[in-house]
């Protein structure tokens, strides 16, 4: 049996068993559900009294520019999509690219994924995903659910979510430091491009300042590593003396953004993850603040 045989009859036998979970929650739904203009087919729909829901059952292997284009066209539609994935995009710990395009965000759930189980009519969510600075894996919660009750909690946003991160912890000071010289002497060629910006300032990256380190989980919206995306933004905040907070931010996010974006890669997120660098710029006196003004201290430039 071919592989593509086997996707559409996993694909319809995935159909058939979300049918079934609806109609024992006596949900109105509509499966094969075309939006206007026929501009999107949904595998299953669900009106909803606060927004009209999408369920996308992805089994097979598609590009992340498809996602990123899938999820927006529904957006447009003012349709939620709920992106259910199969075992093609199996959860070993880590976040890799393409899983990253399936991201969703919830106050309740923080940033999750959802896996439909049809073999025991199951739903596995893992909620609260956050990364870590130079860790593959992230730090996550997991729950298993019976697909009603699953289905129940994600359409209607009713049950008992947990909250606490369980997983890899955080790199210490000094293993981030051994991490960093480890790559580069495997000679890492992102890690050895950045290095040579830093020598072309008169800066080692092998010094990195401890202050483009984060203590706290992040939230994954990152495609290369956090404290990098910091270090640009130092050895740029270093080539005049001031700077506006809303031309800092603009650059920030530059150096963040990828293509294809991520979905739920929201201004707010790399906001929130700017503030929280500038915060720590300031508070560490590598910048003085003057309302929205930003002055430079080179005396720490020099340190470096």
């Amino acid at each position: 049996m071919g592989k593509n045989n086997q996707e559409g009859q996993l694909h319809v036998w995935g159909k058939t068993v979300l049918h079934q979970a609806l109609q024992a929650l006596a949900l109105d739904h509509e499966v094969e559900f075309v939006t206007a203009q026929g501009q999107r087919r949904a595998d299953i729909a669900v009106p909803l009294p606060h927004q009209t829901t999408a369920l996308e059952w992805q089994c097979a292997n598609i590009s992340q520019q498809q996602v990123y284009e899938r999820t927006r066209s529904y957006q447009a539609k003012e349709i939620k999509v709920q992106w259910l994935l199969g075992p093609t995009y199996a959860f070993k710990g880590n976040l890799s690219r393409r899983l990253q395009q399936y991201l969703n965000y919830r106050q309740d759930l923080g940033f999750y994924l959802v896996y439909l189980l049809p073999g025991s009519g199951k739903l596995q969510l893992i909620h609260h995903i956050a990364q870590l600075e130079l860790r593959q894996k992230v730090v996550f919660t997991q729950d298993i659910y019976a697909l009603p009750q699953g289905l129940k909690l994600l359409l209607q946003q009713t049950g008992r979510i947990s909250s606490s991160k369980k997983g890899y912890q955080g790199l210490r000071l000094p293993q981030k430091y051994q991490v960093i010289q480890s790559r580069l002497t495997k000679r890492d060629k992102k890690l050895q491009d950045l290095q040579n910006r830093c020598y072309q300032q008169q800066h080692q990256l092998q010094n990195l300042p401890a202050v483009c380190f984060s203590q706290y989980h992040l939230p994954p919206i990152f495609q290369e590593v956090s404290c990098w995306v910091n270090c640009r933004l130092l050895l740029l905040l270093e080539q005049q003396s001031q700077w506006l907070y809303q031309d800092l931010l603009g650059h920030y996010q530059q150096l963040v953004r990828k293509k294809p974006p991520l979905v739920v890669q929201q201004p707010r997120w790399l906001k929130y993850c700017f503030d929280l660098f500038l915060k720590r710029l300031v508070s560490q006196h590598w910048l003085y603040q003057a309302a929205d003004t930003f002055r430079i201290n080179r005396s720490k430039l020099r340190a470096w």
